[in-house]
């Protein structure tokens, strides 16, 4: 499947068109058709999501980050949604059990399942500590704005070692 999503940047430049092909369990993306990927998705690790509040917009947790995608339609969404849980059902399914054997399989299955939803809970970890940050610092209190610190220090740590243990199941296979 390929075609045009908008993407999420940042607040400044906000929704931005790119260019999405779906291959062999890769989410490709490009700013425009026949540009060379910009980045790309492994599904066999993400963590796919539609928004409730919004029915053209899809959370894409990747393992290592956090991407919104958003489609005119609700129905092209649903298209793109279907594919991708399909794409990716047949890479946990598909893979690595036919190289590993059933029982291996489940169990790298299982420990990315795990491995996605750590970072699921970082992510919530980090969002609601970015909530809290300004009330640590509009009470200037310095036990608060050291646990704070201690917080966002434990946040990162969290999230660079869920990264590491994603990176080597991946170079074990």
């Amino acid at each position: 499947m390929d075609g045009y999503l908008k993407l999420w940047m940042n607040f400044l430049k906000r929704w931005s068109k790119h260019y999405f092909v779906l291959n062999d369990g890769i989410l490709y993306y490009a700013k425009e058709r026949g540009d060379q990927p910009i980045g790309k998705i492994h599904l066999k690790i993400a963590t796919l999501k539609k928004h409730s509040r919004d029915p053209h917009k899809l959370t894409i947790y990747t393992g290592t980050k956090k991407l919104w995608v958003k489609a005119k339609t609700q129905l092209e969404l649903g298209k793109w949604y279907e594919a991708l849980i399909t794409a990716q059902s047949l890479q946990l399914n598909g893979w690595p059990s036919a190289r590993m054997g059933v029982q291996n399989g489940r169990r790298i299955q299982g420990i990315y399942t795990n491995l996605s939803e750590v970072w699921n809970l970082q992510n919530h970890l980090n969002e609601t500590l970015s909530m809290l940050a300004p009330i640590f610092n509009r009470y200037n209190d310095s036990r608060a704005l050291f646990l704070g610190e201690q917080l966002e220090t434990t946040c990162l740590e969290l999230k660079e070692k869920v990264t590491e243990c994603a990176r080597r199941v991946e170079d074990e296979l």
